[in-house]
């Protein structure tokens, strides 16, 4: 990254006492799993329009607070590995947020891509990051991790400068979609982001994004809407990359 922001996503977090009454979800097409003394959680976090956007926690045993960490992907965030290891984080003493983008799997809304977790008038991350700090089970200290998406993601959010974000952990991600995602190496790459309507509660959401960026072929205020590096003075808060 062209900015660097180091430090230690434990360091930062402390925990401390902790009441969470809510049922874990399983749906028929997926697998039961046994996570032990951790409780997987299925909530609906609203943002600021009204939609909600569809999260899993995975809570500790224990009496809690705890701060909390959380991951934002358009992503499925349902695999054996990505719940086991969620679960394997919060037996470090964090309750752990799976997040999904707005328009994505469960989560309510338009896919729009990255645009509503940025710095304009949706900003999801701040939204789920804000929301989190003022749980009841919640010590008010917010850190993040993730990579590719959930880089991105983390970067934007750096952005918007919440008020409990505390720090971030991410690898492999970019702070500029366009020369990083859609025009890498000066190439266009549409074909990269096909897929993505696999995921979306409307593919044709997907189609909409994809024929916006077709009408932006050169770097413009449209892109200059999703790249971080205008933004490096708002970005502050301790981050390990």
């Amino acid at each position: 990254m062209h900015h660097i922001r180091l430090f230690s996503l434990t360091a930062a977090l402390s925990t401390a006492a902790f009441a969470l009454v809510a049922p874990p979800l399983h749906s028929a097409e997926e697998e039961a799993l046994d996570f032990g003394d951790v409780t997987e959680q299925s909530v609906m976090i609203p943002m600021r329009d009204g939609v909600r956007l569809s999260a899993f926690l995975y809570v500790p045993k224990g009496d809690g607070p705890w701060p909390a960490i959380f991951e934002q992907r358009y992503a499925s965030l349902r695999s054996r590995g990505t719940r086991e290891s969620a679960a394997g984080l919060a037996r470090g003493g964090y309750v752990v947020a799976l997040v999904n983008y707005r328009g994505t799997h469960l989560s309510e809304g338009k896919w729009v891509g990255y645009r509503a977790m940025q710095f304009g008038e949706l900003q999801d991350g701040y939204d789920v990051c804000e929301w989190l700090a003022t749980q009841p089970w919640s010590t008010g200290k917010i850190g993040t991790f993730g990579s590719s998406q959930g880089g991105y993601a983390q970067n934007y959010l750096a952005v918007t400068q919440p008020p409990h974000l505390v720090c971030q952990y991410m690898v492999d991600t970019g702070l500029s979609l366009f020369h990083e995602g859609y025009r890498i190496g000066g190439t266009t790459r549409p074909e990269r982001f096909k897929r993505l309507g696999d995921g979306c509660r409307n593919p044709q959401d997907n189609l909409d994004l994809l024929a916006e960026w077709y009408a932006h072929p050169n770097y413009d205020d449209y892109w200059k809407a999703e790249d971080c590096t205008l933004h490096f003075p708002k970005m502050n808060v301790p981050c390990f990359t």
